[in-house]
């Protein structure tokens, strides 16, 4: 069981996808209520219609037992069985894009799994840049892995990489990128994803839940992962559709500033 360190240990020059999320669920929860509290302070606020009461209060009841739905245990699928004693000492390659808190558990799932199952796994750790991620590619192939695992990876970002892989038959499954329904990319053997149209979907289910429909947010979205655009997209077009008088801003692609900032009122 290894862990390796990109040499390039520069500043990470991009956010993570839970970042995103994160940032998006932390403002709706500071900033949603205070939009009440604005108009209850000092001045005078026009009463609801009796038609956007009603509206409210079912978009409220929607949100509800949607994020009641999501929040049940899920059914899970049938798997193919695995013969494990026949993949044992096999090694297998872990190439994470950095080591966030969100990251680093799930690569030591990874390599408990594999360990149990008599796999040598290894994590390549890429500290944030595409020439880190090509060259964790690289080191696997130059060490003779038997399978490559990119993780929140844009295969596109590999292509300085990925033919060496190719060459030497090295199957490489493309983890938590893209949508289960997109076909795997030029170069990969298989998709590992997460429906992250469903996700953003849930995410705004939960914003209008927690908020009663009163919602006003900015949304973060980083371009350089693909499960971050479908997710952020999924959450902005559910929150507006559901909640026509809430609101949903994207904000550039910048370095995320986790302290929520409100209006004063």
């Amino acid at each position: 069981m290894t862990i390796r360190l990109a040499r390039n240990t520069s500043r990470l020059r991009r956010g993570t996808i839970v970042g995103a999320v994160a940032a998006t669920a932390l403002l709706a929860a500071a900033c949603g209520s205070n939009s009440n509290s604005s108009n209850n302070n000092g001045g005078t606020s026009g009463q609801a219609s009796p038609d956007s009461s009603t509206s409210s209060s079912s978009c409220v009841s929607s949100a509800q037992a949607s994020v009641a739905k999501e929040s049940a245990l899920p059914v899970m699928p049938p798997v193919r069985t695995v013969d494990a004693k026949s993949l044992k000492g096999k090694s297998v390659w872990l190439i994470t894009p950095n080591a966030t808190p969100t990251i680093i558990p799930q690569a030591n799932a990874f390599k408990q799994a594999l360990t149990t199952a008599g796999l040598d796994p290894t994590v390549f750790i890429g500290q944030g840049t595409t020439a880190n991620w090509n060259q964790g590619v690289s080191e696997a192939v130059a060490q003779h892995a038997d399978a490559i695992v990119i993780f929140a990876i844009t295969p596109s970002d590999l292509g300085g990489s990925l033919p060496s892989a190719e060459a030497k038959k090295i199957p490489i499954i493309d983890a938590f990128d893209a949508s289960p329904a997109s076909p795997p990319a030029t170069g990969i053997y298989g998709n590992v994803n997460n429906d992250s149209t469903a996700m953003g979907a849930a995410m705004a289910e939960w914003v209008l839940a927690d908020s009663k429909c009163d919602a006003h947010l900015l949304s973060g979205n980083i371009p350089a992962f693909t499960i971050s655009q479908q997710t952020i997209q999924s959450l902005n077009g559910t929150l507006t559709k559901n909640c026509p008088s809430c609101s949903a801003r994207p904000t550039p692609p910048t370095r995320p500033r986790w302290r929520p900032s409100c209006p004063r009122t």
